[in-house]
């Protein structure tokens, strides 16, 4: 975001002042950023936006293989955090006994609240059968996260929980 800082600067100085909308478009997204919305997005079955996104990563050329591996990485940290949470602990402990920046255990705290942890466990799990599918080959690397979306969604069809 620091290095965007010019261009909003500029945009500001044409505009007047800077929207969100100008600093969704001048202000190029983090890795992590679009993981943590495909994983929302696949959370709530929302199909079109997870392959959106992750067409969208693919166009960046990023590896399919390092994204499924991204995205196990955070169901992984969804369910430790549940844990935690449901155990009792606070954030600030949480993040010491997972060895996980604070910031990202706070945005996963808020997540947990509404996700059910059933549906955490079996995304976490097919996630890690997708992969072993993509190494082996048995899947084809682009088309085994497509996969993983359109059978999660029509997996139980549980929603978040109010």
């Amino acid at each position: 975001m620091v290095a965007a800082l010019p261009k909003l600067s500029m945009y500001a100085h044409n505009t007047g002042s800077v929207d969100a909308d100008a600093v969704e478009q001048l202000v190029p997204r983090q890795l992590t950023d679009s993981v943590f919305d495909m994983v929302s997005a696949v959370m709530q079955r929302n199909v079109a936006s997870a392959l959106r996104q992750y067409r969208e990563l693919l166009q960046q050329q990023e590896e399919p293989l390092r994204l499924i591996s991204l995205l196990e990485s955070q169901f992984r940290l969804l369910i430790q955090v549940q844990i935690f949470n449901s155990r009792g602990y606070t954030q600030g402990a949480a993040a010491d006994a997972l060895k996980v920046h604070p910031y990202r255990v706070k945005l996963a705290w808020r997540s947990v609240r509404q996700l059910d942890h059933d549906d955490l466990t079996t995304a976490y799990d097919m996630l890690v059968r997708t992969e072993t599918a993509m190494k082996r080959g048995t899947v084809d690397k682009e088309l085994g996260f497509e996969l993983f979306v359109l059978q999660f969604a029509g997996n139980g069809k549980r929603y978040a929980r109010q």
